[in-house]
């Protein structure tokens, strides 16, 4: 699931929303959006996106999808790279893959998206649209395997959705203790690490909060999640959900062109006179640096990385933020 691809579908110049803010101001309505991934800009507080239902529901065409008056929607057509066998994978695909190997357990590069709800929810049209977004994304069905100790990508067919649903409404329960089961149950979701080699690299659980209070937590491996991404999936939630919510059929064919595709184009530049003199140009750039750059904190950097970490919130003076 690649911002990239989706903007190449449509010619579109720029990056698509990678941030659930983008999503914020020109939308009103029923769900909460907040989001948080290693590596990322962490939570951004609470977002709000169009209340399902309404009419006037259609995918942007920024999506690459034109609605055909039927409530399906037609995929414009693209050459289609070769499925069958191994695929490759991108430079980063390959640094993450050899992570993982190094350390199974690691859950550091797990990204996750917790879309708070608030109002009426219907939990099997929740998984409907998860469902969708799995066959529509290759990446949400793809795993990784070795072949001589190189990786490639493996796509499948067709993966099993699983969302459990976690009803937290209990006798007695406070607010308080609710929210602290939330954010351990979510915790719990996200530290817990994916094996590459089994599809799908995702994971989704339904929290029921109150009677009209929701959250969807999606936890997904950042091999084939970015923050590009996190605008896609978010986007095409939304209007998915209205599209079923507002009694229509949504049947959603692949993209014609995907992550795969954009990864053998990159790959097929990486060769030849001209690339070798650009690679050349920066061996002889970088030539001498250090490989770890070693700042004077006030705290020794570890044997070995542990990835624990916190945020530190603090609220500046307008006038001191003014002079910064």
């Amino acid at each position: 699931l690649d911002g990239r691809v989706e903007r190449e579908e449509v010619g579109l110049e720029g990056d698509l929303v990678d941030d659930a803010d983008d999503l914020a101001d020109p939308l009103r309505g029923l769900v909460d959006l907040g989001h948080r991934g290693a590596g990322g800009r962490g939570a951004r507080g609470l977002r709000r996106v169009p209340r399902p239902g309404r009419e006037d529901v259609r995918l942007p065409r920024r999506l690459g999808v034109v609605p055909d008056g039927r409530g399906h929607l037609a995929e414009r057509s693209r050459r289609l790279l070769d499925r069958s066998g191994l695929l490759p994978v991108s430079n980063t695909q390959q640094r993450l893959w050899f992570l993982k190997r190094l350390d199974p357990a690691n859950a550091a590069y797990n990204v996750a998206c917790p879309v708070r709800f608030k109002g009426e929810l219907d939990p099997a049209r929740v998984q409907a649209v998860l469902r969708l977004l799995a066959q529509r994304h290759e990446s949400l069905r793809a795993r990784f395997v070795a072949d001589d100790g190189v990786p490639h990508c493996r796509l499948e067919p067709a993966v099993a959705v699983s969302m459990p649903l976690i009803d937290l409404r209990k006798p007695g329960a406070t607010r308080e203790s609710i929210e602290r089961e939330l954010k351990g149950r979510v915790r719990a979701l996200v530290e817990e690490p994916f094996d590459l080699s089994c599809a799908p690299l995702w994971r989704s659980e339904l929290l029921r909060l109150a009677d009209d209070e929701w959250m969807l937590c999606i936890v997904i491996d950042h091999i084939v999640f970015d923050g590009q991404s996190m605008g896609v999936l978010l986007e095409e939630f939304r209007h998915l959900y209205a599209i079923l919510v507002g009694g229509q059929e949504a049947t959603i064919p692949p993209l014609r062109r995907q992550f795969v595709d954009i990864i053998a184009d990159e790959q097929s530049r990486q060769s030849g006179p001209h690339f070798e003199q650009r690679l050349d140009f920066w061996r002889k750039e970088l030539a001498g640096l250090p490989s770890a750059l070693r700042l004077p904190t006030d705290r020794p950097r570890p044997p070995v990385q542990t990835y624990h970490g916190d945020r530190e919130m603090r609220v500046f003076p307008a006038g001191m933020s003014a002079r910064v």
